[in-house]
């Protein structure tokens, strides 16, 4: 268990590839999850750890549409693209 600022990681896990981080933030007591591509080192955020899992199903599947535009653009963020639209 690592403490960064104010961040606590509590577990990592591989998924396809990625690491999944359970993270909590110690001056919300809130858990959240940090999905990292170890290729390029870009990491992002989300609350769910479903989420998660779908936003790496996401990166890997060639028929993007069938995902919300949340999980779309995270997925797009760890291929290395900042995509806000």
């Amino acid at each position: 268990m690592s403490n960064v600022n104010g961040v606590t990681c509590l577990k990592s896990e591989p998924y396809k590839g990625f690491w999944i981080d359970t993270n909590i933030n110690e001056d919300f007591q809130s858990e959240y999850f940090s999905i990292f591509n170890p290729k390029n080192r870009v990491h992002v955020h989300i609350n769910k750890k479903r989420a998660a899992m779908k936003i790496v199903d996401c990166f890997y599947d060639s028929h993007k549409d069938n995902y919300g535009r949340l999980i779309r653009n995270r997925a797009v963020e760890l291929a290395g693209y900042k995509m806000r639209f």
